[in-house]
Formats: structure tokens, sequence, C-alpha cells
């Protein structure tokens, strides 16, 4: 039992004194968890710990970072307790979180933009993310390498990681006390945070949420969900969203109970780990949108139902999008057998700009004519055919005020009639940050010939109220919500105005389409209007050209695409699209009868590629080379026939060597696919393996050199099995499962609780012994690796980079300032060798520095090349350097070290080895970037540096510092590389105004300027 009351006596107190209450009261209580991909709790945040670690983050800000209150900041985290630090942190201090989707990276140019557009709005001075991200954001994309795209990120803005260091380290920044102190103290009126609504191109608009809002919200919540000490939240929804981020993790974080997160990729790829993690907590909350309930009857078995109660669940909401009757219906019968009661089903609507919640527990279903619904707006009690049915989205709290008003008159309308739904409450956001206009119009409507001094947020919603339950109808305008996404309809009808010189100005409609309506896919359906004059023939392109630009510009894929004669798209007598009217006629079946084409999602696609032409394409450019593909192929049709069951079309219809984002493939498509892949060649394809290998092509590429590669697929915990390589046949027998588990078990226990140092012998002993088969294995074979080359131009010499040994080492570092000479010289990257699968490790420095010299002997010949290189990768070009001097007695155009320090700091190599480890095996995310050849490559390298070539050069060396210093996470303390002693008698030294992780990215231009320069000066 707890000696103080945490429930009424602080109704109302504002969000962070309610944390440090539950502090005080009940502080070794778990707040928070993260689960991972396997559904096992990776890492946790105590009472205690949720006040620690916020007073903590807002020293960092204030201190270290130079935040002051009022101040916005981005929050680009991927989903994890690394957010809810960063967030927290934030209200403590005063600084304004600005929640966004991070960047994509499989389309980043979009996302991308989006997130510039979101900085130029709220004139955020700062990015917050955590570790993992930061690194995810310098290794770019596979693309990038290959095609030389560069990202925009925005500008100047600083990047901040509010990560915990290793075991729970600290922060250590400047100022930072013993004990996080309660510091800024917030008044109800002061922002809180921008929610911004927008998911297209659209301008964004951030909503305005204050620290009064949020009070009421949250005790809104905690009083009629029943958020005491026994609740047990169990939740995926993102955490930028306002439904994960208010009603999930603020909500959660002010109740006395404990919420467990997972991110919505591992729900979307194994949806029944969802239901696995609330039968073992003993769930008694979760909440999803309508179409996590509709997976959930499609993905989960009736054995894997049959296993599960969840007896103890008493809220299982439905919100966020439409609430539809035959969902739930399924789900209900679906998991009837799970103990799971009918009145747990929680359906409710809500929206950022009222904060969320307006109204929860629906209880009742109304059955009202279609046809007077729709074209009335009354609704009119009617069964059987022609009937719709509504979903109650619960009764009206007394604190919060719904009316239903006519949109155009401003008059309340009366029981069972349908109009818009307007709201008030202390919930209610304060406005849209910097548009007056918009807000006044939004948030202060007024009703007409009424005394009622309330101002009302018009939520832009239709709905009824019937016997106090609100019912929601429908969409005033015409924002479509496609899976989680608000896509607004003008945007894809814009973006489609010039697609084809057959498409009539004005005459083009999109709009959404429920699943069954025109297929098995819920999705968007586009009618375009063509010119009266249109050869038969050209129809089919027409279509084809929509469903490339919607899929190019937003994503999607259309369900349906109607190509009509003039006068096809339903307008208003001005002249405005009736979108609304247009998918009733479609559903009807009127606007079918008189179209041209019809063009539904299952003809959809690329143009036919017949299946005896498998293989004949040329090869997709990868630094790790092609491998041969014959006519027919079974692995590449295999592969293509997974991507044509994600995409719902024909295989015949899939193009084997476009990038698949470019065929409609979004976050979630990569994810599916990765699941489908594991199940069909039963072996693990974790989603970042798609994504480097983004075609058809590339898919089936990596899957041979996995199947090809056999012991060496994971060589390390092979060879600890089976240490004689004869033993590891093809079939991948040293591959064994339940050996890299155990590997992976050692290494990561050792890492995460601290124990480093055992972590690194245990990595050093597996690097060893594979060495030691390695030679063991008979013939010597020099180790190599294949270059990458960016770019080719006239200039002389070549420019060749060396990687790095870290773990994010990869050639993609070096796309973006590569992408600065194109059209200038040749510019190369070479790998280290062992770093992929089934590659040899050199055993000696002598080794080391003469199979890079045979690489680049191969790449150049005779001609003149510039070696050069980042961080420790310019230390391999240095080593380089003088074994073409000492021992090839060949003299270099020069050496270009980017910020790479000549002595290696004890200290700092050890700090930077925990930091890295920790964040490769942290409690917060999986490794699928760093399997153990990569790590055992990483010490084997590390090992060999400190005995290569040294001595001075008879080359001209440049040396680029970095003049910003690295701020390591939580302030671990700053590190800037001097350039105190000259590297040789020739030494130059220029200075870039970024930080040493930086210099690829946001340095790139500028440190390419200062190698041009110095490179044609000769």
């Amino acid at each position: 039992m707890i000696s103080c009351t945490t429930t009424e006596a602080t109704a109302m107190s504002l969000l962070l004194d309610r944390f440090r209450e539950l502090a005080a009261c009940i502080p070794a209580n778990t707040a928070i968890s993260f689960v991972n991909e396997k559904g096992r709790v990776a890492e946790s945040m105590s009472r205690a710990d949720v006040v620690s670690d916020m007073g903590e983050v807002a020293e960092f800000l204030r201190h270290h970072c130079g935040l002051e209150p009022g101040d916005r900041a981005i929050l680009a985290y991927p989903s994890g307790l690394d957010f809810v630090r960063g967030l927290i942190g934030c209200l403590a201090a005063g600084v304004v979180p600005v929640p966004i989707y991070p960047p994509d990276p499989i389309n980043p140019q979009k996302t991308v933009d989006r997130m510039q557009r979101v900085v130029a709005s709220s004139g955020a001075k700062a990015v917050l993310t955590s570790r993992r991200y930061a690194n995810a954001r310098r290794l770019g994309t596979a693309r990038s390498i290959v095609t030389g795209s560069t990202v925009g990120w925005p500008g100047d803005l600083p990047w901040h990681i509010t990560s915990r260091g290793i075991g729970g380290r600290r922060m250590r920044g400047p100022g930072t006390p013993g004990a996080p102190g309660r510091g800024w103290s917030p008044s109800p009126d002061a922002p809180a945070l921008l929610q911004y609504t927008s998911g297209s191109t659209s301008d964004p608009k951030g909503v305005v949420i204050t620290h009064g809002n949020l009070a009421h919200q949250v005790d809104f919540n905690r009083r009629l969900l029943g958020l005491g000490l026994d609740a047990r939240g169990v939740f995926w929804l993102p955490p930028y969203h306002d439904f994960g981020l208010i009603s999930v993790i603020l909500s959660g974080l002010a109740g006395s109970g404990e919420v467990t997160l997972m991110s919505p990729l591992t729900f979307l790829q194994r949806p029944a780990l969802w239901f696995d993690v609330m039968d073992r907590v003993r769930a008694t909350h979760t909440a999803a949108p309508n179409f996590a309930y509709e997976l959930a009857v499609r993905k989960t078995t009736a054995e894997q139902r049959a296993a599960w109660d969840l007896s103890s669940l008493q809220v299982v909401m439905s919100a966020a999008e439409p609430v539809r009757e035959d969902t739930t219906s399924r789900f209900l019968d679906a998991f009837s057998g799970t103990g799971l009661r009918r009145d747990a089903f929680c359906p409710a609507y809500g929206l950022a700009e009222h904060t969320v919640a307006v109204t929860m527990f629906g209880r009742s279903t109304l059955s009202v004519d279609r046809h007077q619904l729709e074209t009335q707006r009354l609704a009119v009690p009617a069964d059987g055919p022609g009937s719709q049915a509504l979903i109650g989205c619960g009764q009206v709290a007394d604190d919060v005020d719904v009316r239903i008003v006519d949109p155009e008159l401003h008059v309340p309308l009366a029981d069972g009639q349908v109009g818009e739904i307007w709201v008030d409450s202390p919930s209610k956001a304060a406005g849209y940050w910097g548009l007056p206009d918009k807000s006044r119009d939004t948030f202060g409507a007024r009703l007409a010939g009424s005394d009622d001094s309330r101002s009302y947020l018009r939520t832009g919603d239709l709905g009824l109220l019937h016997d106090g339950e609100l019912y929601v109808c429908g969409r005033l305008k015409d924002l479509l919500i496609l899976a989680g996404r608000n896509i607004h309809p003008q945007d894809i009808e814009e973006s489609l105005r010039d697609c084809h010189p057959a498409i009539r100005p004005g005459g083009i409609a999109a709009f959404a389409v429920d699943a069954g309506d025109v297929g098995d896919v819920e999705g968007l359906a586009v009618l375009v209007e063509v010119k009266a004059d249109i050869a038969t023939e050209m129809l089919s392109g027409v279509a084809d050209e929509v469903q490339a630009v919607v899929l190019k510009n937003h994503q999607l894929r259309c369900s349906a695409v109607v190509v009509a004669p003039p006068g096809s798209v339903s307008k208003t007598t001005s002249g405005k699209v009736q979108r609304a009217r247009c998918r009733t006629r479609l559903l009807d079946g009127t606007l079918e009868a008189e179209a041209l084409l019809v063009a539904r999602l299952e003809d959809a696609g690329p143009p036919d590629v017949p299946d005896d032409e498998l293989g004949t394409a040329g090869p997709v450019v990868t630094s790790a080379g092609a491998w041969p593909a014959a006519p027919g192929d079974p692995l590449l049709a295999s592969v293509r026939d997974q991507v044509a069951a994600v995409f719902g079309i024909r295989a015949a219809r899939v193009d084997i060597d476009q990038p698949l984002s470019e065929q409609g493939l979004d976050s979630v498509g990569f994810v599916k696919l990765a699941s489908r892949l594991s199940q069909a060649f039963d072996r693990d394809v974790p989603p970042v393996d798609v994504f480097n290998h983004p075609t058809v092509r590339g898919l089936a590429h990596m899957l041979r050199d996995a199947e090809v590669a056999g012991c060496e697929h994971h060589p390390p915990q092979a060879l600890l099995q089976h240490p004689n390589p004869a033993r590891c046949g093809p079939a991948g027998h040293g591959d064994d499962a339940s050996t890299r588990d155990s590997f992976e078990a050692l290494l990561k226990g050792a890492i995460t609780t601290g124990r480093i140092s055992e972590g690194m012998h245990l990595l050093r002993s597996a690097s060893q012994l594979r060495l030691a088969v390695q030679s063991e294995s008979g013939a010597r074979t020099w180790p190599t690796a294949v270059p990458t080359t960016f770019t080719s131009g006239p200039k002389a010499p070549h420019l060749i980079f060396l990687c790095t040994s870290v773990f994010s080492s990869g050639v993609h570092n070096y796309a973006r300032i590569a992408s600065e000479f194109r059209g200038v010289r040749a510019v190369s990257a070479i790998p280290l060798p062992g770093f992929a699968r089934g590659e040899p490790l050199p055993d000696s420095p002598e080794a080391a520095v003469e199979c890079l010299a045979r690489i680049v002997v191969e790449l150049v010949g005779d001609e003149p090349f510039v070696l050069a290189g980042q961080s420790s990768g310019g230390k391999f070009a240095y080593a380089l350097g003088k074994h073409f001097e000492d021992v090839r007695n060949r003299n270099l155009a020069g050496v270009a070290l980017l910020d790479s320090h000549k002595e290696s700091d004890p200290e700092l190599t050890e700090l930077l080895t925990r930091e890295i480890l920790y964040d490769v095996y942290g409690e917060s995310g999986g490794q699928d970037l760093f399997h153990a050849t990569r790590l055992t490559a990483v010490v084997s390298w590390s090992d060999l540096l400190p005995n290569m070539y040294d001595g001075p050069l008879e080359s001209d060396v440049l040396f680029v510092q970095c003049t910003r210093p690295w701020v390591m996470p939580y302030g671990a303390g700053d590190i800037t590389y001097p350039a105190t002693e000259p590297w040789s008698p020739s030494n130059t030294v220029r200075t870039v105004a970024v930080d040493h992780v930086s210099l690829l990215v946001e340095g790139a231009k500028p440190a390419a300027q200062i190698l041009e320069e110095w490179i044609s000066r000769g």
C-alpha cells in the first residue's frame, strides 16, 4: 500500500507536478517499458527514473544546448524510450517539443522536405534525437550510392543526442546538478508542445497544446479509463502522433499503472506479438486504429488466438480512424475464445485540435438509411439493404461541450440531424502556430443567434447526437485517412493536372474507397476526365500514367483509376468537385457504366516482364558486384512472387530492376516484404536487408549470397560451433540459429550490463578464431573488396576515399561529398575487406596495406591518385600512402585527412568503444546492420591500425579540421581533433565549421571545395 493519494488530490495539477508526486509515492514502480521485435523488455523507466531523466535532459537542453523556455525543438526519434526522455525533458525545460515522423530512409528526400516545412513553420532552434537515429542519418541510403543523390537536411540546425549512456550513465554536461531541481515552472496557458497535423504536401499546421490542455486531457483519460495502480497498458502507436503521444505516453506516465510500448513496425511485421505481450503482462488497456483490428483478424490464426488469455482487458480502444461496424464485429467474433469481453471494446473520437480525446466508450450502434444520411444529412432508422451502421463514440462528459451545428448557418441542430461537430472544453487547443486568421476561424467559432459566450472548435467532421451519444458520420471536408496517413485529395489532383495531355483541366477527383468496395484493398480511387477525341488505345496509357504519378509523388497505389468522358466529375453549381458524390457513383455502378476504362488494383503496375526474360536485364550496380542470373531463374521469380503478394498484383506486373519504393512500396510494405521473405526462404530477413537491396534483382542477389556463403553467413557464430570449415556445407549448417542466439546473448548481455571489457574479449576471441580457421583453410587468398566509383570527370588525379573501421563503416558515408565532384573528376571509395559476409580478413598490418594497395592499383592503374579518409579512414589512407612510397616506390598526388587524429587517446577510444557498442547492442534496439562478421572485422582492423606504417610522407598532406566540438551523448564530453603536429613536411591545414560526425553530411560541400582547391594546386 502507498501512503499518499494519487487520484483526486492531484486532479488538474500540471503534468510535471504529477510526475514528481508519483515519483515520491511509488519511486520503484515501473512507469514505462519498451519491448523489442521479439517481445522482450529492452528498456524500462521507474517512476524515479522519469523524474531524474526529465530533470537531467532539461538541464542538458538549458546549459549545454543553450535552449531557453519558449524555444522550439524538433523531436526526431524512432520508437523507444529515448523519445520519452526527450519529450519530458523539453516539458521540464520549458522548451516546446515538436514531434515529427523521423525522415524515412526509404524515401528520404520526400520526408526531409516535410521536416524542412515543419522547421520553417515552427522556427525550431534544434533537433533532438537518439544515437541510433543520428548514426542512421549519417549512413545515408543505399540509393544515394548509386544515384549520387543528396538529402537536404535543414540548414544549420544543430542536432543534439539525448540518449542515456552505458548502464544508465547520467549526463555530465556543464551545470548539471547532482539531483534534478524543479527549475522552470509552466503556467497553464504556456505552450507545452506543437502537434503538426498535416501528413501531406499541404502547408503544415502546428496545433498549440498548452500545459493546461495537457493537464485536462490526461486527467480526463485517467478518470474515464481508470488508469490506477493496477492498470497495465500495451501499445504500438507511433509516438509522434497525438494518439500515441498524449493518450498513451503522457496519460500513461500521469497514471499510476504501467505502460508497455513496442514499435509500430514490429506490430506490422508481427501483429500477433501485440497479443503475445498483452497475454504475458495481463494487460488491462490497449488502443489502435480500426485497420489494426482488421489486420489482427487476417494475420492471426485460430491456434494463436486459442493460446491467448485476454480476459484481463478492460479497455480496447478504437480511434484515430473511422470505426467500422463490420471490422468491430469480425474482431470480437474472432477473438471471442480469448476471454475478451465485448463490453471492453471502446470506440472513441478525438482530434489533435482538441489535444486528443473528445468522447470515448461508445456503447451503441445506430442503423440508418444510407441514402438519407448522404443526401439529406438525416439519421433515419432503417435495416436491411440500403442501411448503414453508425458506431457510437461515447457519451459527452460533463466538462466537454459538444454541439452539432449547421456548417453554413452556424445554428445548433436537433438530435438525429447530421451537422458539423463543434467542441469546447479545457482540452481545446490554443490555435495554430503562427496562423492567427486560421486559428480564429477554426478555434473561435460562435453559435449564431445565441447568447452562448463560448467559442467553439470547428472539427470539420460530420456527426449527430442521439440519446446523448456522439456518432461520427464522415468529413465535412475531403481529408482522406489511409492506413493512418492524412492525405489531402487536392494534393493528388494537383500532381495529376499535367501528367497526361489527354486529361481535361479541372476534371480530376481523388477519393477514398474501403476494402470490398472495388477490391480487397483499402485505398485510393482517382477519376479523370479525358478529351472527347481520345483514341481508345490511349486509355490504358492514361491509367498507367495516373498510377505512376501517384506512386512517385504520394507513395500510394490506386485501388481504382477511372478514365471517363467530359462531365463525369461531379461538381457543385459553383464548380467545386464533389468527391463524396463521385465515390457514391463509383460504388453504385453508375460511374463505371459511363466510364471509358476502369483499371483496378489487380491490373495496375509496371509493364509486363515475361517469365522467360527474368534475369536477362542489366544487373543493378552495387558495391558488392553482380551475380549471373540465367533466364527463368527460379530464385528471382520466387522473390518477385513475394513482392507481388505484398502489392496485391500479378507477379508479371512487378518490375525486377526498378526500386520498390518507386513502385509504391512504403515503410510498412518493406516490413511486410521482409516477413514474407523470411517465411518463404526459411531464414531471418530483417527489414534493413530489404531496404539495402531495394529491387527484386537486388533481393535475389542478397539471398543467393547468403545461400552460397553457407557457414560464412554468420562466420564467428558458425565457427564457435564448427571449428572445421569442412563441416559447414552449402546448406548452411554452420549458421545454426541457436548458436547465433547464444553468441548474441553473450555479447549483448555483457554490453548492456556495462561489462564492456568482457564483451570486447568475446569479440576479440571470435575475431582471432575467425583468422585461425581462415589460415587453416588451405591456400592463401588475398583479402579484397569491391570499390565503388561515384563520379567520373576529365580532371586528374583520381580521388580515392578509404572507409573507417567503425561499426557504420561503408562507402555510402562518402556519397554526399563525392556528389560535389560530379562531372569534375573521378571519385571512388574502398571498403575495408572483411566487413562483408564471406570476405577474408587481413591477418597482419603488411597484409592489410598490401590488399588495399592491390585494390587501388586495379582501380587506377598507372594514373595519378589522391588518398583520403575521414576519422580512422584517414589513418588507413596515411598508412597506405607510406606503403606506396616505401614499398612500391610510387609517389602519390597527395593524402587528405578529414578530421583524422594522429595519435590514439586510450581513454577516448574506450569511451567511443563503449558508446558505439552500447548503440549496437543497447537496450533500445536491434543489430540488423551489425552482424557478427562486421563486429569481428571492427576488432581486427582496430588491432591492426596502431602497427601500420607511420612517419613523415614525401607527398603533400592536407588536414581538414572540424572547428565545432563533437558533443557526445548526454554531455559526456566535447571532442575536437587537434592538428598540432605536422603529418609531413608539407602539411596544409584547413577548417570546416562542423563537428566530427557531421563532416560528411552538413560539411560535405565546404570539405569538397577545400579538397578540390588543394588537389588543383598540383
